[in-house]
């Protein structure tokens, strides 16, 4: 059983959606989730998206 804490995560990112893809699934695996997991996006766009 997984129980909640008061913690916020925040993870920056600039065009790396795998790792943080990654990253949020490992923080769903663990036995204590955050109360919020803030995303820094650093990318001009609105969304994350893959480098081509």
């Amino acid at each position: 059983m997984q129980s909640v804490i008061n913690l916020s995560i925040l993870i920056p990112t600039y065009k790396r959606l795998d790792l943080l893809q990654e990253c949020l699934h490992s923080i769903t695996q663990q036995n204590v989730l955050p109360k919020e997991v803030l995303i820094g996006n650093d990318d001009n766009n609105n969304f994350i998206s893959e480098e081509k």
